[in-house]
């Protein structure tokens, strides 16, 4: 758990344009807040390898539970990977899974953000080759390529609309 404070001061622009960037001419109102909150982020973690005798694959399988006390989530993420070993010391691979983080506290506050906020997420996934030359030594060296891709959902974004909230 970590316990923030922060004092914030933002300049709020009175005018954007269509895609939501301000004018940097334009004169705007100064808000302002305290932000003082304990949260607790809590995870679990589980990997595994499953690699068969006499087979040139090998499956790793894992995942995470994370609990964000600021969004009040739990949340799972499933994450795994596959090797393929073409010889002792050349082998593709690959890998992906589903990646969180909670919303900054400024995000959340209701003078600057959104209380009702969820974590944004982002879906990864990898593929590459790895090549090792320490020929079953500890010592030398071990080369890996490959390319990366990022899905990423729920972000947040500035907007300049007002939101009034009612009291229920």
């Amino acid at each position: 758990s970590r316990h923030t404070h922060a004092r914030v001061e933002v300049d709020v622009p009175t005018f954007y344009s269509a895609g939501g960037v301000a004018n940097p001419f334009g004169t705007g109102d100064k808000r302002r807040a305290f932000i003082s909150r304990t949260t607790h982020l809590l995870g679990t973690y589980w990997r595994n390898e499953i690699h068969p005798q006499d087979s040139a694959w090998t499956w790793m399988p894992n995942g995470r539970l994370d609990y964000f006390s600021p969004t009040d989530e739990v949340l799972p993420m499933p994450r795994g990977a596959i090797r393929y070993a073409l010889t002792e010391s050349l082998s593709l691979r690959s890998a992906g899974g589903l990646y969180y983080q909670p919303p900054q506290e400024e995000q959340l506050n209701e003078t600057f953000g959104n209380p009702d906020l969820l974590s944004p997420r982002a879906w990864h996934a990898t593929l590459g080759a790895e090549k090792d030359f320490r020929a079953g030594s500890s010592n030398g060296w071990v080369i890996s390529s490959g390319g990366f891709y990022r899905w990423l959902d729920r972000l947040v974004i500035r907007s300049s609309k007002t939101v009034t909230r009612k009291e229920v």
